[in-house]
C-alpha cells in the first residue's frame, strides 16, 4: 500500500513548537520521528441508532436489532513523512470509509488516530487544526469535488487563503508556484 517517495527537494518540513503550558493536562506532544500518520485497530460499523422505544421493544423480544454494516473492522495503516499512499479495492470494501476516518472528516466506531505517536484527540486545539489542514483526501469524482465553473487559480488558491496561510494579494504568486512545482505552466491558472 506504500507508495513512492516524493523528492526530497519539494517536500519542506513543517516544524513547530507547542505550547505545553497550555495544552490540556492528558495532551500529548508529537514526536517527530514517529510516522506521520497512524491508524491503528480502525473499525467502523454502520447501522441506525435506535430511539428509546425500539430499544425496550429489542429487550423485550419484540423488535430484533436493525442491521448494521461492518464497513471496517480492526485496520491497520501506517504513513511515514513524504510518503504518498493510494488505497485500491473493489467498490465498497471500505476505501472511502477509511480516507475519511483519516483525515477526520467521520469518526471511527473503534481504534486510535495517531498523528507523530500522539492520539491526536489528545493534542492541544491550535495543534488539532494545524494538522487538519495537513491531511488532504482526493475523493473519487472530482466533478462531486470541484466546482467546474471555477478557474484553476480559483479552485488552488481558494483554501490556503480561506485558512489564513496566504491573502488575495498573494494568490496568483502562490498558485503560479503550485502548477511551476508540478510541472505545468502557470498560464494554466487562467
Amino acid at each position: 500500500m506504500k507508495g513512492d517517495r516524493l523528492d526530497p527537494t519539494v517536500v519542506q518540513a513543517d516544524v513547530r513548537t507547542i505550547d505545553r503550558a497550555n495544552s490540556a493536562p492528558d495532551a500529548q506532544i508529537p514526536d517527530a520521528t514517529a510516522p506521520l500518520l497512524e491508524l491503528r485497530g480502525i473499525r467502523k460499523v454502520f447501522g441506525p441508532t435506535p430511539d428509546w422505544i425500539e430499544r425496550a421493544g429489542q429487550r423485550l423480544g419484540w423488535l430484533r436489532p436493525a442491521a448494521t454494516v461492518h464497513a471496517l473492522d480492526g485496520v491497520d495503516l501506517t504513513i511515514a513523512s513524504g510518503e504518498v499512499v493510494g488505497l485500491v479495492g473493489e467498490s465498497g470494501c471500505g476505501k472511502s470509509t477509511l480516507g475519511r476516518i483519516a483525515v477526520g472528516l467521520l469518526a471511527p466506531s473503534a481504534g486510535k488516530r495517531l498523528w507523530r505517536g500522539a492520539a491526536l484527540h489528545t493534542l492541544p486545539e491550535a495543534e488539532q487544526r494545524r494538522v487538519r489542514l495537513g491531511i488532504q483526501m482526493i475523493f473519487q469524482d472530482p466533478y462531486a469535488s470541484l466546482n467546474p465553473r471555477m478557474r484553476v487559480r480559483d479552485l488552488l488558491g481558494e483554501a490556503p487563503r480561506v485558512h489564513g496561510l496566504i491573502d488575495r494579494r498573494q494568490q496568483a504568486d502562490f498558485v503560479a508556484a503550485l502548477l511551476h512545482q508540478v510541472g505545468l505552466d502557470p498560464a494554466m491558472a487562467e
